[in-house]
């Protein structure tokens, strides 16, 4: 049977008659004391159901009754292991990614570190959830200050109705009085993030913030005889994003009830949530709701049509000057470091918004709860339309990584003057236009953070690399005048000098260069040389583009951020030796490197 409170009127759902019935008269309109009565209960409210004398009442609205308690257990396994490879693809970093990702791929198996520990296989386990910030059906969700991605959890609400204390798995069952959907929200970064550095792992503030309850409670009766072959549904802006049931849990309901009551009282209106339906949650499909969206869930608790719970999310709160976590922007982040320093800032607490020029290469950030924007550095309105939107969410940039670059290869005398106006365009001027627009913020605020990716190929320059070096020496003095001139506003301005960082810029270096370099070129026969520099710094021993975003960031968030870092597996030797050889030197050692000598007219 179906029932709900509308308006301090307990009512129940008539199948026949097809309209809701005040029914409550007996119980003084107290759900759970109908619940405690069982199937009498039942029997009465059908009895009023066949008087002509009836009073009908309307839909349910509001919490059914004030929860006591609510303990969160996670019934099925499936959920457990895939949420944690959920975690680990949208949180992890890319070194990680690929272990995992190898792993299964060689044995066919999950990573063991992804699997429950051993006490989950041998009783329901269980953690303590907020009861208090359960929230009606119908109600908007406060987005939280320390959030960035939040996630929706269908899950099978568990009505205790009577009291019990250290029973049998039996008298555990008698005890549930009826069942309602809930909505375990849930806090996916922080999650992550207190999975691995908090005290008490990753169910604490992820989780204690919101949840939510359906208006209606279907009694036992109907319910514990099918309860393991129940379906549900999560829809998000009316869009079936998951569907699921409740088959092939690990442990049965009456268990999970006797574990909780074991040594401890349980009475009439605490809350036993199931855990989440497998599949049903955006972790286990990478894919998270964002503000203004509207999360139905359904769970066919009754014969008829589904129970249901909508919520709509709020919009991020603004930042106050008092959050000091702060908001960074990242250039260049479709790919290689660009996207692995916004993923290690988001990690780090900070709002990154990360920028690029395909918003559709960034999803997988957008997902880990980044905020991505289209962007093109050599465009001042695509620039101008990023300030319009910091302005439109209330934030001041305080750390700006201009990272955006890339490396035209080939020979300077023939490079296409296009080629080379745009690698300018690109390393140099989009530099430029985006600090100047975004340091203004930073110099009404009196801090900041500017953060130039250069390059060593800036100190030292190679044959059929020169217009790059070229960009990169144009950077590294910006960088330093920058500093100079920043400095009595608060900001600091940091060089960073990467060398063989495992990226793509070696294959988009290459592509071009094969593009450009035709059979009547006078330095065809090298080909193989300016190949070998394009792919240059991706050497077997080039640092793992994470394991530089790691070092950046500890650089670049400290107290005193360094004036230069000098990042890299394998330092050219050149370069650190170049302010003690003569250049004739230098010139002779790169020539024989890259075949130059053995090259004529």
């Amino acid at each position: 049977m179906r029932l709900g409170m509308d308006r301090g009127a307990l009512v129940a759902w008539d199948p026949d008659g097809k309209e809701w019935v005040v029914v409550g008269e007996r119980w003084n309109h107290d759900l759970l004391a109908f619940l405690a009565d069982g199937e009498e209960a039942v029997r009465e409210a059908e009895r009023v159901f066949a008087d002509p004398e009836r009073a009908s009442g309307r839909a349910p609205g509001g919490l059914p009754f004030a929860p006591a308690s609510l303990r969160a257990f996670a019934l099925w396994e499936s959920h457990m292991v895939n949420g944690a490879r959920g975690m680990v693809a949208v949180f992890g970093s890319s070194g990680v990614r690929r272990l995992t990702r190898g792993f299964e791929a060689v044995t066919g198996r999950v990573l063991p570190p992804l699997r429950p520990k051993a006490n989950y296989y041998r009783e329901p386990q269980f953690y303590m959830g907020n009861h208090r910030s359960v929230l009606p059906d119908g109600a908007d969700v406060a987005w939280p200050s320390f959030a960035q991605v939040l996630d929706f959890e269908l899950e099978l609400g568990v009505v205790i109705a009577r009291e019990v204390r250290d029973c049998t798995p039996a008298e555990g069952l008698a005890a549930i009085g009826g069942f309602v959907v809930m909505n375990d929200w849930s806090a996916r970064d922080t999650q992550w993030d207190d999975t691995r550095r908090g005290t008490f792992g990753g169910v604490v503030k992820a989780k204690t913030f919101a949840g939510a309850m359906s208006a209606v409670v279907v009694t036992a009766d109907e319910v514990l005889p099918r309860w393991r072959d129940l379906t549900g549904r999560a829809l998000v802006n009316g869009e079936v994003w998951a569907q699921g049931s409740t088959a092939s849990p690990l442990h049965d309901l009456g268990a999970a009830v006797a574990y909780a009551a074991r040594g401890e009282s349980l009475g009439p209106g605490e809350i036993l949530s199931s855990g989440t339906l497998p599949g049903c949650c955006g972790l286990e499909m990478r894919r998270f709701p964002r503000p203004g969206d509207e999360v139905h869930l359904e769970l066919d608790l009754a014969a008829g049509e589904p129970v249901t719970l909508t919520n709509t999310l709020g919009a991020r709160p603004r930042r106050t000057s008092e959050d000091k976590r702060g908001v960074a922007v990242v250039t260049g982040c479709d790919s290689g470091i660009g996207k692995e320093l916004a993923r290690e800032l988001h990690r780090r607490g900070r709002t990154v918004y990360a920028t690029g020029l395909k918003a559709e290469a960034m999803n997988d950030l957008a997902a880990a709860g980044l905020r991505v924007a289209a962007l093109d550095v050599t465009d001042p309105a695509s620039v101008n339309a990023l300030i319009k939107r910091l302005a439109a969410d209330g934030e001041t940039v305080d750390l700006l990584v201009n990272n955006a670059g890339y490396g035209a290869m080939g020979p300077v005398i023939e490079m296409p003057i296009a080629d080379v106006r745009r690698q300018y365009e690109v390393n140099v001027f989009g530099l430029l236009t985006t600090t100047q627009q975004l340091a203004q913020g930073m110099i009404e605020a009196g801090r900041g953070t500017i953060v130039n990716i250069g390059s060593t190929s800036g100190l030292l320059t190679s044959p059929f690399a020169g217009v790059y070096c070229s960009t990169k020496s144009a950077v590294h003095a910006l960088t330093d005048a920058m500093r100079m001139e920043l400095a009595p506003f608060g900001i600091a301005v940091v060089r960073i000098e990467p060398n063989q960082i495992r990226t793509r810029f070696g294959d988009t270096a290459t592509a071009g260069l094969t593009a450009r370099i035709s059979a009547d070129s006078r330095y065809f026969r090298l080909r193989d040389a300016m190949t070998s520099r394009a792919q240059g710094s991706q050497t077997s021993n080039a640092m793992p583009a994470d394991a530089f975003a790691r070092k950046v960031a500890d650089a670049v968030l400290s107290d005193k951020p360094p004036i230069r870092l000098r990042l890299g597996r394998e330092v050219w030797p050149y370069t650190l030796l170049k302010p003690f050889l003569p250049s004739r030197r230098i010139d002779a050692i790169l020539s024989n490197r890259f075949g130059l000598d053995r090259l004529s007219a």
